[in-house]
C-alpha cells in the first residue's frame, strides 16, 4: 500500500491500496506489482501519472478510456481523479509466472500526483 496525505489546508490524499503487492526491487530498481485490477482512493488530486513496465503486451481501462501497454517500454499513463473519491484501473489480461500463486498485471516504477513525485 502507498498513502500520501499532504499536511496544509489543500487536504489532499491518496492512498493505493487495491490490488498492489507490496514493494519489491533488485540492485538497480524498485517496482510495486498490481494484480489485474487495482485503484484506491483519491482527494484534491487533479491528476496520477503512473509508469508502468508491462511484461506482455496489454490494455489498461480507466472510466470509458483505454491504452494500449508494451513489453519493453516505459509506458506512462496519466489517470484524470478531478472531482473523484475513488478510482480504479483495469488490466485485459493477467501475467502468469510459474511458481508465482498471485495474479499479476503490471509494474508500477513511479507514481506522481499533479507534480509530486510519491513513489
Amino acid at each position: 500500500m502507498i498513502k500520501f496525505n499532504q499536511l496544509d489546508d489543500t487536504n489532499r490524499e491518496f492512498s493505493l491500496v487495491d490490488g498492489v503487492y507490496n514493494q519489491e526491487c533488485d540492485s538497480n530498481k524498485t517496482w510495486i506489482w498490481t494484480s489485474q485490477n487495482f485503484g484506491g482512493i483519491v482527494s484534491n488530486i487533479s491528476h496520477i501519472t503512473i509508469t508502468i513496465n508491462s511484461d506482455i503486451q496489454n490494455m489498461l481501462y480507466y472510466d470509458d478510456l483505454s491504452v494500449g501497454l508494451y513489453p519493453n517500454c516505459v509506458n506512462v499513463v496519466k489517470l484524470n481523479t478531478i472531482g473523484k473519491k475513488t478510482f480504479e484501473v483495469k488490466l485485459a489480461n493477467r501475467l502468469i509466472v510459474n511458481n508465482d500463486s498471485r495474479i499479476l498485471g503490471v509494474k508500477i516504477t513511479r507514481i506522481v500526483l499533479d507534480q509530486d513525485v510519491i513513489f
